[in-house]
């Protein structure tokens, strides 16, 4: 029979002293005489853990931003288009829960302008740009983080364009493959660059950015 009586309710894991009788007779021999016991007792350790065991949870918000300077050909535009997404890692599971997601509209500064020639661009709008991200799902190993990134109906900036010389055209707009396609990073590090490539305002720029939520 068990002596120890375990709290009826714990809300962190315990150490507690188990006993139980085992009834004999059982036999001993001390010093070579014989000696006869009725019964014995066992005694151990065990670890009690609550009803609810709290889990090993981290969680990530991920920036993800391109800029690109000079689309249109014609004047110093400024192109630049994010989205943001949170990655949940749970007792080693990750997940990027869809509701999360959050797909900004591009935008361009300014959005017209002309040449010393006197051609003239104006940027069309459009509602994706070239980060457009619908799903995205992971894994960890070790200490790292890898995200594969869905995306869909990703398209490059597109102008419309008067040039005295060429006529009125228009050009861009097209089909590209949306950025990221996958990204990894650390989860020993609250606040991390994980992609920085290009120099913001003076050259096209991708970043992504990764910081612990608490």
């Amino acid at each position: 029979m068990i002596r120890a009586r375990p709290p009826g309710k714990i809300d962190k894991a315990e150490s507690v002293k188990v006993s139980t009788v085992v009834t004999g007779p059982f036999d001993s021999y001390e010093n070579g005489k014989k000696i006869t016991y009725d019964k014995v007792i066992l005694t151990d350790h065990v670890k009690l853990l609550p009803d609810s065991v709290t889990q090993d949870t981290l969680s990530f918000l991920v920036v993800i931003s391109v800029e690109l300077v000079n689309s249109s050909k014609v004047y110093n535009d400024y192109y630049y288009d994010d989205a943001f997404l949170i990655v949940n890692i749970v007792n080693g599971i990750v997940t990027v829960p869809v509701d999360s997601i959050e797909n900004k509209k591009p935008i361009v500064l300014p959005e017209s302008g002309t040449s010393a020639s006197g051609a003239t661009a104006v940027w069309i709008p459009d509602k994706t740009g070239v980060i457009n991200v619908t799903s995205a799902s992971g894994f960890l190993a070790d200490t790292t983080v890898v995200i594969f990134v869905t995306q869909s109906g990703t398209v490059g900036p597109k102008w419309q364009v008067s040039d005295p010389i060429l006529g009125n055209y228009q050009f861009g707009g097209d089909p590209v493959d949306g950025w990221p396609p996958s990204f990894s990073f650390s989860t020993r590090q609250q606040e991390q660059r994980v992609i920085d490539v290009g120099t913001p305002g003076v050259t096209n720029y991708a970043h992504i950015g990764v910081s612990g939520r608490h």
